[in-house]
């Protein structure tokens, strides 16, 4: 039941699937092995798609690192996310703290963090990325700006790679 409610959830606040959301799931988008690319205009249902995936990975007990640009973006993913699960809230949970000790969030079954908590963990905790079977990366247009967080960004995604390259990559 803990898959129908997770589902639920989902559809509660996405209660629509459009025909570009048909031609993912039909193209096998939801399978495990499947990694992509998805480049939706604003508005054309590109969090429906990454919600189905990462429900998914974790329904199959994996562990999901999703990957944002900023503490803000990583606020509202943490807010989706408690409501896709049906957690109490996932404001107990520690934001901002890219150079610290690992904290309770770094153990959930999905970790959303900034390319710069990423990199830290990947050099102080690589052993919470074991078990990862998603990874999820926002806004990766950032990779092309050339600035510090392109770099970190791109840090982490070649670093990922390396360490669990039978995961899926979903760059948003």
């Amino acid at each position: 039941t803990e898959h129908f409610d997770v589902l639920y959830n989902i559809a509660n606040a996405r209660p629509y699937l459009w025909d570009n959301h048909l031609d993912a799931i039909n193209n096998g988008f939801l399978e495990f092995g499947t990694s992509s690319v998805i480049t939706f205009p604003t508005g054309a249902g590109k969090s429906t798609l990454v919600e189905l995936k990462v429900m998914q990975a974790v329904k199959n007990g994996g562990k999901v690192v999703y990957i944002v640009p900023t503490h803000a973006l990583e606020s509202q993913v943490k807010d989706n996310m408690a409501r896709i699960f049906g957690l109490e809230s996932y404001e107990d949970l520690q934001i901002g703290r890219e150079f610290t000790f690992m904290e309770e969030d770094d153990d959930m079954p999905v970790m959303v963090m900034t390319p710069e908590r990423c990199s830290t963990l990947l050099t102080l905790h690589p052993d919470i990325f074991e078990g990862v079977s998603l990874v999820m990366i926002d806004e990766f247009h950032i990779i092309g700006s050339g600035d510090h967080r392109s770099l970190g960004a791109m840090l982490c995604l070649i670093s990922l790679l390396s360490m669990v390259p039978e995961a899926d990559y979903i760059l948003v």
